[in-house]
């Protein structure tokens, strides 16, 4: 199962590989708490030709300071603290060189913590990186233009949405950051940087193209829906409605049906947001 977590992903440029660098069981003290019975770390290397490897290691200066101790959190990127091994996962790695350096850029998305916290309760909690790296610069680190455009937004994918041979950037829409489609998109240009622009703009409405416009939707049985009515949510505020109006919407239809935490849910990304 640990073999399972780790991989290497090469082009013509390079390769990237992707290891445990240490695991080992939890304190007692840790388990019993949390439910986690394994930590550890994970790091990201890249290789090219002669020159030296690269080493991406999140949160390196607490791993070096602990030695060979046992270390794992749900804290930092590149720590690995679950209850069983099986909840290691990496999702479909994608490379492509966006800046034409000859370097690719390296999609990573794995998930390394899962936690019950028992101490206040039950609360499930899991930790998921998604991120664009690039090593272009002589050293792994996130890709800029990418960061540039995503600011505090989710990295969903990375996929060629207008088939120019480039592959765009699906990121969560700021109005419901839950990961739920549709999807923002960002247009890869040839200068390697991301674009809002009419292609993304196509994208995102083509994804709402089947979307149920009446707040809330509902299943067969007549209960709600609460991933379809999310989705719907945000589709109707990609064709141009104000996400106030959209809630304001789905509370009427809620008053026919039972919505449960729907409702309020929705108004609290309205309200943190700052949308009117």
């Amino acid at each position: 199962m640990v073999e399972q977590f780790g991989g290497c992903w090469s082009d013509k440029s390079g390769a990237w590989s992707f290891v445990l660098e240490r695991l080992c069981r939890a304190p007692s003290d840790v388990s019993e708490a949390t439910s986690v019975a394994w930590l550890g770390r994970w790091v990201l290397n890249y290789e090219s030709g002669s020159k030296p490897a690269l080493r991406y290691a999140p949160n390196a200066a607490a791993a070096s300071s602990l030695s060979n101790t046992c270390i794992g959190s749900t804290e930092h990127p590149g720590d690995i603290a679950v209850k069983d091994l099986s909840e290691l996962r990496i999702t479909a790695p994608k490379v492509f060189d966006y800046d034409g350096d000859g370097r690719a850029e390296f999609l990573l998305r794995a998930t390394s913590s899962t936690l019950e916290d028992r101490r206040d309760g039950i609360e499930s909690e899991e930790y998921r990186i998604e991120e664009l790296l690039s090593a272009g610069s002589g050293k792994i680190e996130p890709y800029a233009p990418a960061v540039k455009i995503l600011g505090t937004s989710r990295l969903i994918d990375i996929r060629d949405v207008d088939n120019d041979g480039r592959p765009d950037l699906l990121f969560t829409y700021k109005a419901l950051p839950s990961g739920l489609p549709p999807h923002r998109v960002a247009h890869s240009l040839p200068d390697g940087t991301f674009a809002l622009d009419a292609a993304a703009v196509i994208a995102e409405r083509d994804q709402c193209a089947n979307v149920a416009r009446l707040l809330p939707v509902l299943k067969s049985d007549g209960k709600v829906d609460h991933s379809e009515t999310e989705t719907a949510f945000a589709c109707a505020i990609v064709a141009g409605e104000k996400p106030a109006d959209v809630h304001k919407r789905l509370k009427q239809g809620c008053a026919k049906n039972d919505c449960g935490a729907a409702v309020s849910t929705l108004q609290e990304i309205v309200a943190r947001q700052g949308l009117k």
